[in-house]
């Protein structure tokens, strides 16, 4: 608990109570005497302060990191920063039971190192708990809570041509379409009938037949972004009419 010189200077080893005996033998004048002083040592309280938003909105691929300090509670509001590697963070979800207890399973949402370097991984909800489980100078720490809310990135499709189109049989025509985020992913043409329109991978279209048809403009959405509404380009091919002059 204590150590002791014999100056009387005290060392505070570990957490407990000790009692100090000073005495003094005496001699051939002085009569031997002795006193006790009894020493309480405690570990220092401590807590954990964040520095950055205790609720993260976040979407699939975004990368925040938590800043979160141990801070000495007793008036001074030292930060110990020998303590910095001590803190934990680990990634949980709420299970909603009466218990208030947490489920494993968050590594589908996101993943957090030990630096509290946060990546979002997958849509949901997730909590990330940083605690610090205390040592032989300080007293644990009160948990700290980050509620981090991972969502897919909206997208949209955006037509910047006509919606329909009134071509002849052999007529060429461009679909001029974009996609928001751009960097998204490619929007995919679809031919509701290639005898009538054909159209490549980007917009090109050819009229080759009479009839009616649909060009069809999508995008799927993959693990980062939502799926957009799908456009339509409505074609109306005909034949090219045709004369005889009879002189």
């Amino acid at each position: 608990v204590v150590t002791v010189d014999d100056e009387g200077n005290i060392n505070a080893t570990g957490e407990g109570e000790a009692e100090i005996i000073i005495s003094f033998v005496g001699d051939n004048m002085y009569k031997s005497s002795e006193t006790t002083v009894t020493v309480t040592v405690s570990k220092k309280k401590v807590r954990i302060e964040l520095m950055s938003d205790d609720s993260l909105e976040l979407n699939v691929g975004d990368e925040k990191t938590i800043i979160a300090y141990i801070i000495i509670d007793d008036g001074s509001e030292m930060i110990p920063f020998d303590l910095l590697d001590s803190l934990e963070y680990n990634a949980y979800t709420d299970d909603d039971d009466e218990d208030d207890e947490f489920d494993d399973g968050a590594e589908d949402i996101i993943e957090v190192d030990e630096d509290g370097n946060v990546k979002a991984v997958g849509e949901g909800e997730a909590i990330i708990i940083i605690s610090f489980d205390g040592n032989d100078m300080y007293e644990a720490a009160e948990d700290v809570n980050v509620t981090v809310t991972v969502s897919m990135i909206e997208t949209s499709i955006t037509l910047n041509s006509e919606d329909s189109l009134e071509l002849n049989v052999g007529d060429e025509d461009s679909i001029d379409a974009e996609l928001d985020p751009e960097d998204a992913g490619v929007i995919t043409f679809t031919s509701s009938d290639e005898s009538v329109v054909t159209v490549d991978s980007e917009g090109n279209i050819k009229a080759v037949g009479e009839g009616e048809a649909e060009i069809t403009l999508s995008f799927d959405g993959d693990e980062r972004y939502v799926a957009a509404d799908d456009v339509v380009v409505k074609v109306n091919v005909s034949k090219i009419e045709t004369n005889i002059d009879n002189r």
